[in-house]
């Protein structure tokens, strides 16, 4: 248990996020961002990746995030949950990982 307590003490402690959507509105894109937010431990980095057939403008969304959160965003065009879940930690920056989709509303302590 020492063992695992100093590993678990030495590990990056950083957090990714991956959200994994499928043609929701920018709105609803929008309120899900504000979310992060307003966690009581704020994660490091939000990776977006979109299952659409088109694109999203980020524009339009990623201000919803402080400064401090890293947002990238990826249309991987039609894929199933799994490839963008894949897709995401491939992406991501961090080795502690939490996955959420659109449907999804996060409590305010969710990451702690």
């Amino acid at each position: 248990m020492v063992l695992l307590n100093k590993f678990i003490l030495s590990m990056d402690k950083k957090i990714s996020i991956i959200l994994i959507g499928n043609n929701e509105d920018h709105d609803s894109i929008s309120t899900q961002l504000e979310r992060f937010s307003r966690q009581s431990l704020s994660p490091n980095e939000v990776i977006f990746v979109d299952t659409s057939k088109r694109a999203k403008s980020v524009d339009n969304f990623a201000h919803k995030l402080p400064r401090e959160i890293k947002f990238q965003y990826f249309n991987i065009g039609k894929n199933y949950p799994g490839a963008a879940r894949n897709f995401g930690v491939k992406k991501s920056s961090h080795s502690i990982l939490g996955f959420l989709d659109m449907m999804t509303i996060p409590t305010h302590n969710w990451l702690k």
